[in-house]
Order: structure tokens, then C-alpha cells, then sequence
């Protein structure tokens, strides 16, 4: 019986992540070709296909105008194609609705309208995963570092804070934003706290001097509660983790005889020993008697500092019900919050993306498939709004990915444009098929490290 539960479970896991990731391509994939399809009939060009998914067509059906809509085999994508794109030979009396022929602010235009479609698509998926509501971790402060701002203003583990400048939060996303709000923060800020007994007190004066932007809590001595026991649940490979004898559902009871409790003190007193011999104690099942040796890689931060890092993911747990909250807003809070969620996440997409293209983030992070499939499973279990939420960061990432200047990616085809215009002459139609040969292999060979890197993972 207990194997046919496990069995159960995993199928059940299995199937989830299937379902979450066919939901989340389908629909990215749509609102991608959507934008194109759109301006591109705005602009006068004359669709022949709109495809979701590549290769041999499984549905196919054709509206009143001859357009050809399909759902092919394999679900990694979609196209439109378009008269002209490819073929100049053109029955003259269709010259004028053809993609060539266009203007060049026209084609811009149809080439961007995908990213595009994908960045509107976000702040609209924001914007309901804000009006819908959803729970979130409560601002309730865990380790408060001696000398820290927070340590100095007075603030003790198990504080929960209710307001910042007398502004009411609720969740730890809402302290971040007031906290980089703050018109003058040189003149401290006010940190409005309920205590383990609900007994409220005010006027906790915080210097902010040194907040950091890039990581608001930590600069300010902030640390969010943790009650969760540190269990690996995934290990990176090529990581000083993977060439350790740890596993995935080990327990970290303790880090060189220094008893650890949470996730975040395991992760603070690692990220203080890089290139350094830690002892680990673990919990493997029932024996507890378990010592690991690690040395914790060196990881550059932007401001030049090293911290400690062994390449684990923590296993996800249910947080006790009486430290979450719930979040819900009205409809003109939720739009400005969801834009300033949008703008976020694109400047994070972008800067992990400029991170790897210049080797600061091993491409071993790079995720295909398999680790799109196992997310959109989880933020499907989790429940709509999470899923949403998955959505919109998906569709932003979508939407960055596709500008980036590569042959046949919408990117590429924005910088012919701009060749074109600055050379003044069309690119000829034997540098088309090379660049979109260049294009492609590139395309293949990311496609493919990221399969690797899933299996490495599975």
C-alpha cells in the first residue's frame, strides 16, 4: 500500500507538471503570435499561417481569409507566417501585402508587437494575481544581527511589523516597497511593530543610510523569520554540493558543531566560508549521526565581496498557517503595484541574462523544459494565483529572450531593420539565410544545454 502511495504521489506530480507546463506554453505562445498577428494585419500583411507549436501539424482549420490556424506536435513555441517573409517571387497583385514591402517603422512594429504582447500580458497577469489576493509570508523579523540599523532601533526576533512611516503592511514585499519609498530615509524611518504578545508599539526610529537597494532587508538587519528545518531538496550539479557525499532529503542539524534551526541562519553562516572546510551534521532517515565535510564555492557579489556557496535548493514545505497572511488589493492599487512588479521583473530578467552572457552566472543555470514543466507544476498545486504569478515572470523572461539581437528571433529581425536604415539599402537574400542559419544553431545549442541541464537535475 505505502508503494502504490508513493507511486500515486509521483503520477500525480508528474501529471501536474505536464498540465502546468502545456497551460503556460500554450498561452505564452499564443499572446506572443497574438501581438505579431495582430499588428501585422494592422499593418496590411497578409497571414498565411498562425501556428502554435512546431512541426507536423496535429488540428489545422482556415478562416473566411485563407488564414491557416494549427496546433503542431511539438509545444516548445509557435510562428506566424507571413507573405513575403521568406519569399520574394509574389504574385504582383499581392506585392503591396507583403512583409518585404512594408516600411520599416512597419516591420519594427510587427517584429516587437511579440515582446510586447508578452510585457502587457505580465502587467495585466500582475495586476490580477493583486485583485484576486493571494498568501504570502508575514513580516515577522527572525535574526536581528548585533550592530545592524534594526539591532540599534530596537527591534527583536519575533517582531512582527504593521507599518513602515505609518503606512500599513502586510507581507514582506509590502516592508520592501515602503522601506525604498521612503522620501528622505536619511531622516530615519518609523517601524510600527507588534510584539509576540500582539501588544503594538510605535516610533522605532531605523537608519537607513545604508540601505542597499539591491537587497533593502539584509542592508537594514531585517532577517524574515524562518521556521523551517534546512532540508536539501534539490542539488545543483557541477556545485560543491554535487562532489559532496550530501542528498537530496538530507536534514542540516548543525555547521561545525554550531546547532542550526533555519534555513536562513544555515544559509548566512555558509555564505561566511567561502573556500572553507565546513562540517556539516545531518539527519539521513532515522540515524543523525551523520558528518559531511564541504567547502563552500566563492560566489562574487556585485560589489566585489565573496560569499559562500555549496549549490543546494532547500525542499519546499508548508509554512505554519499563523505566519501568512493574505494580500488583496483594489483595482487602481492593484495596477500601480503591478507595474512596479513588472518593472522588477524586467530589470531582474535582464540582469541575470547580461549575467550569463558574460560568464558571471554558470550557464549551467540555464533551465529547459523538464524545469519549466516541474515550476509551472508547483505554481499549479500552489493554486491560481501563484500560477498566474509564474505566468507573468514566464512571459517577462519571454519577452526579454526574444529581443536579444540573434537571427531568427524578433531581436534579430529588429536589427536588420536598423541596418537597413542606417545602411539605407535592404540586407541582401543570401545574408538572410546565413544569419538565420547562425541563428538557429545558436538557438539549438542553448535548447540543448538546457536539456542537459535538466537531466542533470531530474
Amino acid at each position: 500500500m505505502a508503494n502504490f502511495h508513493c507511486v500515486f504521489t509521483i503520477s500525480m506530480v508528474i501529471f501536474q507538471s505536464i498540465l502546468g507546463f502545456i497551460l503556460a506554453i500554450g498561452i505564452l505562445t499564443t499572446i506572443h503570435e497574438l501581438g505579431h498577428f495582430l499588428v501585422a494585419r494592422w499593418c496590411g500583411v497578409k497571414i498565411l499561417r498562425f501556428s502554435i507549436g512546431f512541426g507536423k501539424p496535429i488540428f489545422s482549420c482556415y478562416d473566411k481569409l485563407g488564414i491557416e490556424y494549427v496546433i503542431s506536435m511539438i509545444p516548445l513555441g509557435g510562428y506566424i507566417k507571413m507573405l513575403g517573409e521568406y519569399n520574394n517571387n509574389l504574385d504582383p497583385q499581392e506585392q503591396h501585402m507583403a512583409l518585404h514591402n512594408k516600411t520599416i517603422p512597419a516591420r519594427m512594429a510587427i517584429f516587437a508587437a511579440g515582446p510586447l504582447a508578452n510585457l502587457l500580458f505580465a502587467l495585466i497577469t500582475f495586476w490580477l494575481v493583486w485583485v484576486i489576493g493571494f498568501t504570502a509570508v508575514a513580516p515577522i523579523i527572525g535574526n536581528v544581527p548585533h550592530g545592524s540599523a534594526a539591532h540599534l532601533a530596537g527591534l527583536k526576533t519575533l517582531d512582527e511589523i504593521v507599518a513602515v512611516n505609518n503606512k500599513t503592511v502586510v507581507i514582506w514585499s509590502d516592508v520592501t516597497r515602503q522601506l525604498l519609498n521612503s522620501p528622505d530615509i536619511t531622516a530615519g524611518i518609523t517601524i510600527t511593530i507588534k510584539d509576540s504578545k500582539n501588544i503594538v508599539k510605535k516610533h522605532h526610529a531605523l537608519n537607513a543610510v545604508n540601505l542597499d537597494a539591491t537587497d533593502v532587508l539584509a542592508s537594514l538587519g531585517l532577517e524574515p523569520y524562518d521556521p523551517i528545518v534546512p532540508e536539501v531538496g534539490e542539488i545543483l550539479p557541477h556545485s560543491a554540493a554535487s562532489s559532496s557525499d550530501l542528498r537530496e532529503g538530507d536534514i542540516i542539524l548543525a555547521a561545525d558543531s554550531i546547532k542550526i534551526t533555519t534555513r536562513t541562519a544555515l544559509s548566512n553562516y555558509l555564505r561566511s566560508k567561502p573556500r572553507q572546510l565546513v562540517m556539516l551534521d545531518i539527519k539521513r532517515g532515522n540515524k543523525t549521526n551523520i558528518k559531511i565535510f564541504i567547502t563552500p564555492a566563492a560566489k562574487l557579489l556585485d560589489g566585489g565581496a565573496e560569499v559562500g556557496f555549496i549549490g543546494i535548493r532547500y525542499a519546499s514545505k508548508t509554512w505554519p498557517k499563523e505566519l501568512l497572511r493574505t494580500k488583496r488589493l483594489g483595482p487602481v492599487a492593484a495596477l500601480s503595484a503591478a507595474s512596479q512588479d513588472l518593472h522588477t521583473t524586467i530589470i531582474l530578467a535582464t540582469s541575470i541574462l547580461k549575467k550569463m552572457l558574460f560568464q558571471e552566472i554558470s550557464m549551467h543555470s540555464i533551465g529547459g523544459p523538464i524545469a519549466i514543466a516541474k515550476h509551472a507544476g508547483m505554481s499549479v498545486n500552489a493554486g491560481i494565483s501563484y500560477f498566474l504569478h509564474f505566468l507573468a515572470w514566464t512571459s517577462v523572461s519571454l519577452g526579454i529572450l526574444n529581443l536579444l539581437p540573434i537571427p531568427f528571433l524578433d531581436g534579430g529581425n529588429l536589427l536588420y531593420c536598423l541596418m537597413e536604415a542606417i545602411l539605407g539599402k535592404k540586407i541582401t537574400d543570401r545574408c538572410r539565410p546565413i544569419g538565420a542559419k547562425i541563428g538557429i544553431t545558436l538557438l539549438i545549442f542553448l535548447t540543448c544545454l538546457a536539456f542537459y541541464n535538466d537531466l542533470l537535475r531530474w
